[in-house]
């Protein structure tokens, strides 16, 4: 009995009872007795996705292949999650070279996608990306110490930043985000010219505090101005005004 199959043409299930397998059996039952024959699913194959802008062909409840997945999975998170994580990690062990260049050709791709996605993921935990992060440093000290000097050549102007942020966080004069438009705004202002003296600037220039954090100065980008390296360490914590002065009395021209 173990070995016979339902019955109904078509159906190759194990019998469970009447000589049906269980779903016809239940099916049977629930007619009440009556000839049970083997339904297959109706196709709709003339039919497309109901997520407007979707012409892909109907799969199942009005939505494609593609849709449906993505509605059983968000609607079943919580139950799926473990095991889609687990089935995704042992994916990544094992075909580790694979995963990343397919993940730098997308990156590569979609460049701005891929930078919103990094921020969303940040922001909805920061805390655990900060941990990981520090982890990951431990873990490869040398690689990333190489990994920072590379960046610091290549964008100067954004390290300088950073130092200045971090002097003003342990001053607690307050932090305000400095985007890279606002960078690139604050350089047309002057025409890509040293704020202070006027002159053309190279690839490496500073980031001056107009109120120096020394004097109560926020770090933002009302309070920077891009100026050389000799303008910015001879103003060093002066204010304009008296940075001027002493300019001028070094000349030997009168204070105005």
């Amino acid at each position: 009995m173990a070995d016979a199959t339902c019955s109904i043409d078509g159906c190759l299930r194990a019998v469970s009872c009447r000589g049906m397998c269980n779903p016809h059996y239940q099916r049977w039952y629930s007619d009440g007795g009556r000839e049970v024959a083997r339904r297959a699913p109706a196709r709709r194959e003339t039919e497309s996705c109901s997520i407007e802008g979707c012409g892909k062909p109907f799969h199942c409840k009005g939505l494609c292949r593609a849709h449906y997945r993505a509605a059983y999975h968000a609607s079943n998170r919580e139950r799926l999650l473990p095991a889609m994580k687990d089935a995704s990690r042992r994916h990544y062990v094992a075909n580790r070279e694979k995963v990343l260049i397919g993940t730098r050709a997308r990156q590569k791709a979609e460049p701005e996608r891929h930078r919103r996605y990094a921020r969303e993921r940040y922001r909805a935990d920061p805390a655990k990306h900060a941990a990981a992060k520090a982890a990951r440093r431990a873990r490869n000290p040398e690689r990333y110490r190489a990994s920072d000097a590379a960046y610091a050549r290549r964008h100067p102007d954004i390290m300088a930043l950073k130092v200045r942020r971090r002097r003003a966080r342990k001053l607690e004069n307050g932090v305000y985000q400095i985007t890279e438009r606002d960078r690139r705004r604050a350089l047309a202002r002057h025409d890509r010219c040293c704020a202070y003296c006027h002159e053309p600037l190279g690839a490496k220039f500073d980031w001056d505090h107009i109120v120096p954090l020394a004097r109560g100065g926020h770090h933002a980008i009302g309070n920077l101005a891009a100026a050389c390296g000799a303008c910015n360490r001879s103003k060093h914590a002066l204010t304009i005004t008296e940075w001027r002065m002493r300019q001028r009395r070094r000349r030997g021209l009168p204070a105005a």
